[in-house]
């Protein structure tokens, strides 16, 4: 058994066989999107989303986990924002345990993931030409499916409204 883990039934009860599964004694039951989420260009020149998110324990302490997240992009399609379509989304599989270590920046206890390949229209709506002009946003629907504390799979979700840059001058 590993450190941090408990063994536990798989749902539905203990099979004649014994089919265990192990969970973390703390599992993930909430992701947050961190308000250091933000719009940038690569040294390239290339416009990206710099997405800062957490995962949480029951006691509201981060931790990592393996999971695969799922991101998409809504911008609004009127100037009052009131309707949002989805333009863009992204996955990135978090299960392997090197790979997911990349991605977690230790100073802030999140994950720090860069979403390229934007649309015109996500970039528009970010550097305050959209629909919603200088107001614009792209609303950053986040799901991150892992493990959940009875060993059955789990979604946690979370949204983040990412406001539009707009440069002075």
């Amino acid at each position: 058994m590993c450190g941090g883990c408990e063994s536990v039934p798989r749902a539905g009860g203990q099979s004649a066989g014994g089919d265990r599964v192990l969970v973390p004694a703390f599992p993930v039951e909430e992701i947050r999107v961190y308000p250091l989420t933000h719009f940038d260009t690569t040294e390239a020149g290339e416009p990206v989303v710099v997405l800062h998110f957490e995962l949480l324990d029951a006691f509201r302490d981060p931790l990592k986990a393996p999971g695969r997240l799922r991101v998409v992009a809504l911008v609004p399609i009127t100037p009052s924002g009131r309707e949002l379509r989805n333009a863009l989304s992204w996955d990135v599989d978090l299960a392997d345990p090197a790979v997911n270590s990349r991605y977690f920046d230790t100073a802030t206890q999140t994950y720090r993931v860069r979403l390229g390949q934007l649309s015109g229209e996500v970039v528009a709506a970010l550097s305050g030409h959209g629909p919603g002009g200088e107001s614009g946003f792209v609303e950053l629907g986040v799901t991150f499916d892992t493990t959940g504390p009875d060993g059955d799979p789990s979604s946690l979700r979370n949204r983040y409204v990412l406001r539009a840059e707009v440069q002075d001058g």
